[in-house]
């Protein structure tokens, strides 16, 4: 009986028929920098039972191991569908990762008639069927760095029935000596308190809900996301105008005969968790309502001993009361930010998007902040550039899709990127569940060329529909949201409340790995030497570059590697 396997890249994706990749041998990154790969198997008779264990040999790396699982994807492609999908059709596509214990203990626990081995407390277990599997191996990183050097990893298939070894794969790692060091660009997912809260049927901000915000923030910070979105007040995010999200306020707020009072307990404590896990910088939530900035978020507080809504859709963005609400407030918090030794690592937010037809509104509301939060940074989510110009934001993050990115990169130089995933352009680097994975790494290579110093996307962890109706488990329906899939989210949630983290959460973060080896060249040597050495392979790049297959970037970051070598 024989089994069949193959040792691909991370960038390369298995799907029950067939494997859209190449086999690969070799791989090296940075001493501090993880390395993944996959294997697929499948077995070599058509019979739908086949349990393995596997045991891998290394000369002292640790290292993480997956088994990747499929997701139902009922519609594959978003409103103008390019060829850099896998598919353009429904079915069963590769991106949650269970993670596995490797290298688990195996004991016989058959009946007397029929030995079968079984790896001891795995949850996980490896049965190989008619169709293909994978799974996934990361070598490596931070946590589990890895000698300088090259290193032979063999990984050996069983079978479980006969204890006989069936397949066998092998590759070479090499880290080089040489480290990144702590992460230059700045990443954020929107993390959304509510739909955990909901997902998993906990009090807000009880015990519990703290437990399993500490999970999800682990799983971000473990994958490159340094910055994560602080909800003082409730998001005012995805809602129809005169309608609330579950209130998910980490400020308590009273207001007094002479003002306001704020309780900050509850946010020195998300703050003191996330910072814990590796989170270095916070999103403060935005301050006036999205797409127009009109009226003020919801705000929750008591007055005279009863808990109600203070602010909200029916107060106007630039009321008097408002305005006094936010000086009150801003004094109020830079001394929690020094207390936490969060300081100057803040991201405030206006309003979201903000069109053309919101300038006066948007300068307006922005003119009522600045003299608070002077020294911190500033910016919103925008497509326009006469936006940028008229309204003033300091920090524009561009839509990928905006049809004024040349103005943006040409006249700003702390500009960041985001994404939304409902209307991909042609070629545009994005991270749905159907797009290729080369179209997701190759955001560290656009980035870095065009100089962006950020990344924001609006979906973590977000579980609900279109404006936050339903919730929904994304391990069922990957689809949630307008039938994009994965637009919303980048984890599942598990059922013991930790997030299940996605094939593309990690391929992404190769991508900030690139990003950050580009940053390291250019510091050993300078900016255009980089530059020159992406166009020496490239050529000149542009806004929707994407590689046609998984080589072209691994095959880059080998060459970049050797490159630094020369200088270290």
């Amino acid at each position: 009986m024989s089994i069949q396997t193959r040792l691909i890249s991370s960038i390369a994706k298995v799907f029950p028929d067939r494997i859209s990749g190449n086999d690969i041998s070799f791989l090296s990154g940075f001493a501090d920098e993880p390395l993944s790969f996959q294997i697929a198997y499948k077995n070599g008779e058509n019979t739908p039972y086949r349990p393995l264990y596997i045991k891998v040999e290394n000369d002292g790396c640790l290292w993480e191991e997956y088994k990747v699982a499929y997701v139902p994807v009922i519609n594959a492609v978003t409103l103008y569908p390019d060829k850099y999908y896998d598919s353009h059709s429904a079915g069963l596509y590769p991106d949650i990762l269970y993670k596995r214990q490797g290298n688990s203990e195996v004991e016989n626990e058959g009946y007397y008639w029929q030995k079968i081995m079984f790896e001891k407390g795995e949850k996980h277990l490896i049965n190989a069927a008619s169709c293909w599997q994978s799974l996934w191996f990361t070598f490596g990183g931070k946590d589990k760095p890895c000698k300088a050097g090259k290193h032979n990893i063999i990984v050996n298939f069983y079978d479980s029935l006969t204890e006989e070894l069936v397949a066998k794969e092998s590759i070479e790692l090499e880290f080089v000596d040489e480290k990144l060091g702590s992460q230059r660009l700045l990443y954020t997912n929107w993390f959304h308190c509510d739909c955990l809260a909901d997902t998993y049927n906990v009090e807000m901000f009880s015990d519990r809900h703290f437990q399993i915000i500490e999970n999800f923030a682990k799983a971000a910070a473990d994958t490159g996301m340094n910055m994560i979105l602080l909800p003082a007040f409730t998001p005012p995010l995805d809602i129809s105008v005169g309608k609330e999200r579950k209130t998910a306020q980490l400020v308590k707020v009273t207001k007094t005969g002479e003002g306001y009072e704020f309780d900050f307990s509850l946010m020195e404590k998300f703050i003191k968790i996330c910072q814990k896990v590796g989170i270095t910088h916070f999103e403060h939530c935005h301050m006036f309502s999205q797409w127009g900035s009109t009226s003020a978020p919801n705000i929750m507080g008591y007055e005279n001993g009863e808990y109600k809504r203070i602010f909200g859709w029916e107060n106007d963005s630039h009321c008097e009361e408002y305005e006094a609400f936010l000086k009150s407030y801003f004094t109020a918090l830079v001394p929690v930010l020094e207390k936490t030794g969060v300081g100057k690592n803040v991201l405030f937010h206006i309003s979201d998007e903000p069109s053309s037809k919101h300038i006066d509104n948007y300068k307006k509301c922005r003119e009522a902040i600045t003299p608070y939060i002077k020294g911190y940074q500033c910016g919103d989510a925008i497509s326009h550039f006469d936006v940028y110009k008229e309204a003033g934001v300091q920090t524009p993050i561009i839509s990928i899709e905006s049809p004024d990115m040349s103005k943006f990169v040409e006249d700003c130089d702390n500009c960041w990127l985001y994404y939304t995933g409902e209307s991909l352009r042609e070629g545009n680097t994005n991270r749905l569940i159907s797009t290729t994975a080369p179209r997701n790494r190759a955001v560290g290579l656009v980035m870095f060329y065009f100089g962006m110093k950020g990344f924001l996307h609006w979906g973590f962890n977000y579980y609900y529909d279109k404006l936050s109706h339903g919730v929904v488990d994304p391990k069922v329906n990957p689809c949630n949201y307008g039938n994009y899939p994965g637009t919303s989210f980048m984890v599942y949630p598990d059922n013991d409340g930790t997030a299940l983290m996605s094939t593309r959460m990690k391929v992404f973060y190769e991508g900030i790995l690139d990003y950050e080896a580009l940053c390291r060249f250019a510091e050993l040597t300078n900016r255009q030497t980089a530059i020159d050495f992406i166009e020496k392979h490239f050529g000149k790049i542009v806004i929707n570059y994407c590689p046609n297959d998984d080589l072209t970037l691994i095959n880059f970051r080998k060459a970049l590697n050797e490159e630094i070598k020369k200088y270290i």
